[in-house]
C-alpha cells in the first residue's frame, strides 16, 4: 500500500476518512487485526485461497497510519531471524527498489537493515538465485519483486510487446537481426552486456546516457517484454539468461 493508492475525504472539520483499496487477503488480515478491526466480505470466496480482492476499507486517518506503518514492517512485532525473517519482509513489501547508487549500502540493503536489523546478504542471494522466489524486473524501476507476483508483473510484459513509441519502433524494425543476442544467451548464457557483441544496423541515438548503447537497450527492451531475465550478478553488473518463468498458477510459495 502507498499514499498514491489511499483516498482521504474530510467529512466534517475534526474527522476524516481514508478508503484503502483492500490489497490482498494474506497482506492486510494480520494487520487489520493488529488494529482491532475484522476483515470485510470477500466478493469471490471462491478465489480467497489466492489472495482475491475484497471490498475496499474506510479507515479512520489515525488507522490509516498505523496500517501505513505496520504494513511496511516499520512498527510492531520484530521479523523472524535469519532468512525466514527476510522472507517475511519482503512478502510485506512485495518490491525492493534497486539503485546502483552506494553511499552507505546500496539502497535495497539499507531497507532491508532498517527492517531487519543485522542481516546475511548471503539470504538475499539464496533467495534471488538459488529458490528464485525473487526475481529482478522493472516495477515503475528496476526491482526486485516475487516471484508469487510474476502474474501480475506478466501483464505488463505483454503489454511490453506492443511497442507505442514510433521512435523505438523504427529502430527495432532496423535492427531485427540484432536480436541473436537471444542464440547467443541459449548458447553460452548467462553473460553480461559486455560479452555479447553489437550487431547493430542502426545505432540508437539520445541526448542522456543510452547513445550508442546498443547492446544495453536491446537487452533493456527484451527484459521489459520478459524474454531474457537477470539470471544472476557478478558484483554490480547484470548476468543476462533466457527468461524461464513459471506458468501461471503454480508460483506460490517459497518454490518453484
Amino acid at each position: 500500500m502507498t499514499a498514491s493508492r489511499m483516498a482521504c475525504s474530510r467529512t466534517t472539520p475534526r474527522t476524516t476518512e481514508c478508503t484503502i483499496p483492500y490489497r490482498t487477503l494474506h497482506g492486510n488480515a494480520a494487520l487489520l487485526a493488529a488494529l482491532g478491526r475484522e476483515s470485510p466480505p470477500v466478493r469471490y470466496p471462491d478465489l480467497a485461497e489466492w489472495g482475491a480482492v475484497a471490498d475496499d476499507l474506510v479507515l479512520s486517518l489515525g488507522e490509516a497510519r498505523r496500517l501505513a506503518v505496520r504494513g511496511q514492517d516499520l512498527a510492531g512485532p520484530s521479523p523472524a531471524a535469519g532468512i525466514d525473517g527476510m522472507w517475511q519482509v519482503l512478502r510485506g513489501l512485495r518490491v525492493l527498489q534497486l539503485d546502483p547508487v552506494s553511499v552507505v549500502a546500496r539502497s535495497h540493503l539499507l531497507v532491508l537493515w532498517s527492517r531487519l536489523g543485522g542481516f546475511d546478504r548471503d539470504d538475499l542471494d539464496t533467495l534471488l538465485w538459488r529458490e528464485r522466489w525473487l526475481f529482478e524486473y522493472w516495477a515503475h524501476a528496476a526491482s526486485i519483486v516475487l516471484t508469487e507476483d510474476y502474474p501480475i508483473h506478466r501483464a505488463m510484459m505483454q503489454a511490453y510487446r506492443t511497442v507505442e513509441n514510433q521512435r523505438m519502433r523504427d529502430w527495432l524494425a532496423a535492427n531485427e537481426d540484432f536480436r541473436y543476442v537471444l542464440d547467443r544467451l541459449r548458447d553460452a548464457g548467462p553473460l553480461p552486456g559486455e560479452a555479447i557483441e553489437d550487431r547493430a544496423a542502426v545505432s540508437w541515438t539520445s541526448t542522456g546516457w543510452t547513445n550508442g548503447r546498443n547492446v544495453d537497450r536491446m537487452l533493456d527492451f527484451l527484459w521489459k517484454q520478459g524474454t531474457v531475465t537477470v539470471a544472476g550478478r557478478d558484483g554490480l553488473r547484470r548476468l543476462w539468461g533466457l527468461a524461464d518463468f513459471p506458468a501461471v498458477g503454480i508460483c506460490r510459495g517459497r518454490t518453484w
